[in-house]
């Protein structure tokens, strides 16, 4: 018996991995309201974080009720081979496309998903790899997280100080570092697993809330509202942070509340492809510039009103990174996932259940 999914998460991660590649393919001849709205498609990212935060909790709940126990050494080693083919198959990729300067240590780092502790490599190597690196850290704070946060009040408590950690640990280091650095380091600092962290707390709070009673549930959402809102007046809690708990809503209403224009076949088929859509799309922004920059295609893209490019643009974008994501799946993820499974569950009398899907 297969663990049953949940049709909206799958959708969600769908409209997550859009967003960020609506907002990577440019906003340039797009009308102000327009621009400012596909711009808001970076926040994907975090609702991706917070359906990570949510789904992992769902999951091992699964496996604790399957086997009384959570494996995990099983839980580290699928996750790994969930997300660790696919990316380690772009590295020397994306190295030879950009052309970079090789540092062994940059390699380990990365192939190793700590580059997320580095300044410098947190982003350099795999093209929107920080997100990748900020996840791992999270799967290495998931024990901790399944031992003391148990419901929706500690829940509640481990995003506050999730928060104050984020603040802290933001703003002490910008506060000692010099002007010229700041940019660079607050760009990290905001990437990082402390930056991030309470965007996964929200996703935890997401779960105990949907696993809580209705009444329980609607007071600490309340509670959580006006604690994130009072940290937002008195500046310590950033606008992304408040962005998630939105994100965090739809996850817990969306269990009842599924309209078809959200939850649908093609949001959740894009969904399962999401993963391999967010790193490859990369490539199919290489591709347009290649194309675009063709001279006779030039010249005749020059004619196409601004409004007129910015669809071809996206639509040619959306749909060679959908043909690359569906192959990244078939024939790289799948067979990873798979081998997850074989070596945690060696055993062929055991039950092929998947407590650690993705």
């Amino acid at each position: 018996m297969k663990p049953a999914r949940l049709p909206h998460i799958d959708a969600l991660r769908g409209i997550s991995a859009l967003g960020v590649l609506t907002v990577h393919s440019g906003v340039d001849g797009l009308p102000l309201w327009a621009s400012r709205t596909v711009i808001f498609g970076a926040r994907g990212v975090q609702l991706f974080f917070v359906l990570s935060g949510f789904s992992i909790l769902l999951s091992l709940e699964e496996s604790l009720r399957a086997h009384k126990h959570v494996d995990w050494r099983a839980f580290f080693l699928r996750r790994i081979m969930r997300i660790g083919p696919l990316f380690w198959l772009l590295m020397p990729f994306y190295f030879f496309l950009r052309g970079t300067a090789f540092e062994p240590l940059e390699w380990l780092m990365t192939a190793t998903f700590s580059h997320g502790l580095s300044p410098i490599w947190f982003n350099s190597l795999v093209p929107g790899g920080w997100s990748i690196g900020t996840e791992f850290l999270f799967y290495l704070s998931v024990p901790f997280v399944a031992k003391f946060v148990l419901n929706s009040r500690s829940a509640l408590i481990f995003v506050v100080i999730a928060c104050a950690v984020a603040h802290i640990g933001v703003q002490f280091p910008l506060f000692y570092f010099s002007l010229p650095a700041k940019g660079t380091l607050e760009g990290y600092l905001y990437s990082s697993y402390i930056g991030q962290i309470p965007v996964f707390a929200i996703g935890v709070f997401s779960y105990h809330a949907f696993r809580a009673s209705e009444p329980q549930a609607l007071r600490q959402w309340v509670t959580l509202a006006v604690a994130l809102l009072m940290g937002f007046a008195l500046n310590l809690v950033r606008p992304y942070i408040l962005v998630s708990y939105v994100f965090g809503i739809l996850v817990f209403v969306m269990k009842e509340w599924q309209p078809r224009l959200v939850v649908n076949s093609a949001l959740q088929w894009i969904g399962k492809l999401s993963f391999g859509l967010y790193l490859t799309h990369f490539i199919a922004l290489e591709l347009r510039s290649i194309v675009l920059d063709l001279p006779k295609v030039s010249a005749t893209w020059k004619l196409i009103p601004p409004l007129g490019q910015e669809a071809l643009s996206f639509s040619m974008v959306l749909g060679v990174s959908l043909i690359l994501s569906y192959g990244a799946y078939r024939w790289v993820e799948q067979p990873g996932i798979a081998l997850g499974r074989r070596l945690t569950n060696p055993q062929p009398n055991r039950s092929p259940r998947d407590p650690f899907r993705d």
